[in-house]
């Protein structure tokens, strides 16, 4: 292979070493995963529904818990890896560090004003529908005629509708 072509009062094109190919590459697909996961993690749930869609819309106050102790762990590593860090031994500040956002994370989740986590109702389902003759009772007027004390010879009718519904129990978890 011949060397670069130099041009007149120009430097020869760089060639990257494999380190710099392996770190851009690296760079990129994180950016592009952590992109995929988050549009995952914030999909919405219906309109009108709560505890349904990603884990920011579930669950927001464990997210929002998550996400500050990966920042805080991230600060940690970087302020300790650094090239000018005067940290000397790294390993034992990285465990220390990493230790001590663990436990800030889980004091922050027992003392969260209001509770870390809700449950919310599950949505009521419904039975399946049957082809074919109705299930249903048909809604029949009973008529009574009454006479109301104090009126005069008023008749009022007064019509009960039959209707019937399965109860449903849920038990939280």
């Amino acid at each position: 292979m011949s060397s670069p072509r130099r041009v007149r009062g120009h430097q020869p094109v760089a060639r990257h070493s494999r380190r710099d190919i392996v770190i851009a590459v690296s760079g990129s697909a994180a950016v592009v995963i952590a992109t995929a996961l988050l549009i995952w993690l914030m999909r919405p749930g219906p309109q009108f529904s709560v505890g349904t869609g990603g884990l920011f819309h579930r669950q927001p106050r464990a997210t929002w818990l998550v996400v500050l102790a990966i920042a805080v762990a991230g600060l940690v590593v970087w302020a300790v890896l650094r090239p000018h860090s005067r940290v000397e031994r790294r390993g034992l500040v990285l465990g220390a560090g990493g230790a001590g956002v663990l436990v800030a994370a889980i004091l922050g989740g027992v003392f969260w004003p209001g509770g870390l986590v809700h449950h919310y109702p599950s949505q009521p389902t419904v039975p399946p529908s049957t082809v074919g003759p109705s299930t249903v009772a048909p809604t029949t007027a009973a008529h009574s005629s009454t006479s109301v004390p104090g009126t005069t010879g008023a008749v009022t009718s007064t019509s009960v509708p039959t209707v019937t519904t399965a109860a449903s129990t849920t038990t939280g978890g």
